[in-house]
C-alpha cells in the first residue's frame, strides 16, 4: 500500500505540469492570421514604428505558431506578435483555462530607475524575504538580461509601461515550475531563494498602504481650505453621480486636488460628465481623434505610386479616458508620466475562447502634438524610491498641498 501511494503521487505530480494540446495547427495558423490581418487592417499606430514590418513579422511568427504544440506557448507567441505594435490598447488575452495554470506567487515587485525591489511578501516569505531587498538575479541571469529576454518582448505598450508592469508581474509563471531568486537583503547580505511556484495563495504580510483608496470616489477636507477628491474608476456611472453629491462641499474650498493615480479609465461620458463641474467656460477641448479608412480603389491606386507623383490621403473626423480626463484638466499638478495608450480598441475572438482587442483610433492633443507611447508629462515631476514604497506617507499628495500652500 505504501509503495501505491508513492507512485500515485508521482503520477499526480507529473500530470499537474503536463503540456496542453488541445489546439490544431490550423486553429494556431487562423489565429495568428486573423489577429495579423485585423491590425493590417485597423491598427492605428504604424507610423509609431516605422522599422517594424509586420508582413514580414507575420511570416517569421507563422513558422513559430505551426512548430509550437502547447497551448499555453501559443498564445505566448501570439502575445509578443501583438507586443510587437507597442500598444497599450492592443493586446492578446490567453483564454481562462490557460490563465488558470499561471501563478502570482505572493512576492510584490517594484522597478525603480534600473533596479528591481521587492516591497512586500506573502507569509511565508516574510522570515528570508525582507522588504526593501533588490532582486539581483533570476533563475541565475541578471535581472535586467532576464528582464529583457523573458518579459519585456511579452507586454504591449509604451516603453515606460513595459519596465514598470515587466517588474511587477516577471515572476509570474506556470504552476509546478519554480523560480529561484538571487537578491541582495539591506543589509547587504547576499541569499538565493527558492521561490515555489505552487499555486498557494497568501495575503500580503505587510499590509497594504492606508493611502490606497477603499471606495471609487473619496472626499476630505485638508488644511488651510484645501480640499482633496480622489476619483478612482471611469468604468461605472457611479462615480458621477457620487462626485457630484460631494459639488457642495468641493465649492467651500479655496484650491482642490484631484486624484486620478488610482484610476485605470472607463469610459469617457463618464469623465466629461465630471469635467463640465471643474470649468467656468461653456465648453472644453478634449483630444483630437482620427482613425483609418480603407478604400480599396485608393490602395490599388497607391501600388504604383513614385517619387516624382504621389496622390496622400487623409481622413480626419486613459489609460483610456483617465488620460482624457487628465488631459481635459491638465492644471493638475502632481503625477509621474500617464499610462501612455487610449483609442478606441475593437475585439475579436481567438482560438478556444482567447481573445484580443486592436486599437482603432489614433488620439492627440487637440493641436496635433502625440502623446501616445509617451503619456501626458506633468508640470511637477515625482519619481519614487524605495521609502516611498515602505513608508505610509505619501509624498506625492504632501508635493500637492505644498504647491498649493505656495501658490493660492
Amino acid at each position: 500500500m505504501k509503495k501505491t501511494y508513492t507512485l500515485l503521487f508521482v503520477i499526480i505530480l507529473i500530470t499537474n505540469i503536463v503540456k496542453t494540446q488541445t489546439i490544431s495547427v490550423e486553429e494556431r495558423i487562423y489565429g495568428l492570421s486573423k489577429f495579423w490581418e485585423e491590425a493590417t487592417y485597423n491598427f492605428a499606430f504604424f507610423e509609431n514604428i516605422p522599422d517594424v514590418n509586420y508582413d514580414e513579422l507575420y511570416k517569421d511568427y507563422l513558422t513559430k505558431v505551426i512548430n509550437e504544440e502547447d497551448d499555453y506557448q501559443y498564445y505566448r507567441i501570439l502575445q509578443k506578435f501583438c507586443a510587437e505594435l507597442k500598444d497599450g490598447h492592443t493586446n492578446v488575452y490567453m483564454p481562462e483555462y490557460l490563465r488558470e495554470k499561471e501563478f502570482y506567487p505572493p512576492v510584490r515587485i517594484r522597478r525603480i530607475k534600473d533596479e528591481i525591489y521587492i516591497i512586500n511578501v506573502g507569509k511565508s516569505y516574510s522570515d528570508i524575504i525582507p522588504r526593501g531587498s533588490k532582486i539581483l538575479k533570476v533563475d541565475g541571469q541578471e535581472v535586467l538580461s532576464y528582464l529583457n529576454e523573458n518579459v519585456y518582448p511579452y507586454i504591449s505598450g509604451a516603453e515606460h509601461i513595459v519596465k514598470s508592469s515587466g517588474a511587477k508581474t516577471m515572476l509570474v509563471g506556470l504552476i509546478g515550475e519554480d523560480k529561484t531568486i538571487t537578491i541582495e537583503k539591506p543589509n547587504k547580505e547576499i541569499q538565493e531563494i527558492l521561490i515555489k511556484m505552487d499555486g498557494n495563495r497568501e495575503k500580503w504580510y505587510y499590509p497594504l498602504s492606508s493611502n490606497y483608496p477603499k471606495s471609487i470616489v473619496e472626499y476630505k477636507a485638508l488644511k488651510n481650505n484645501i480640499g482633496y477628491i480622489s476619483l478612482n474608476t471611469f468604468a461605472k456611472e457611479e462615480v458621477v453621480e457620487m462626485f457630484i453629491s460631494k459639488l457642495d462641499s468641493l465649492y467651500q474650498h479655496d484650491a482642490l486636488i484631484i486624484d486620478i493615480r488610482y484610476n485605470g479609465g472607463g469610459n469617457s461620458k463618464y469623465a466629461h460628465q465630471i469635467t463640465k463641474y471643474l470649468t467656468d467656460k461653456p465648453y472644453f477641448f478634449g483630444e483630437q481623434g482620427s482613425t483609418r479608412k480603407h478604400l480599396a480603389t485608393y490602395k490599388a491606386w497607391g501600388a504604383f505610386a513614385n517619387k516624382e507623383y504621389a496622390e496622400a490621403l487623409g481622413f480626419v473626423p486613459t489609460e483610456s479616458e483617465y488620460e482624457e480626463y487628465y488631459y481635459n484638466n491638465a492644471w493638475e499638478k502632481e503625477k509621474i508620466d500617464t499610462f501612455g495608450s487610449t483609442g478606441q480598441p475593437i475585439f475579436f475572438k481567438l482560438p478556444n475562447e482567447g481573445s484580443c482587442r486592436i486599437c482603432t483610433r489614433k488620439c492627440t492633443y487637440v493641436d496635433g502634438r502625440k502623446f501616445i507611447g509617451i503619456g501626458i508629462i506633468p508640470d511637477i515631476e515625482l519619481e519614487p524610491d524605495i521609502d516611498y514604497y515602505l513608508s505610509d506617507k505619501d509624498i506625492v499628495l504632501e508635493k500637492a498641498i505644498e504647491y498649493l500652500n505656495k501658490n493660492k
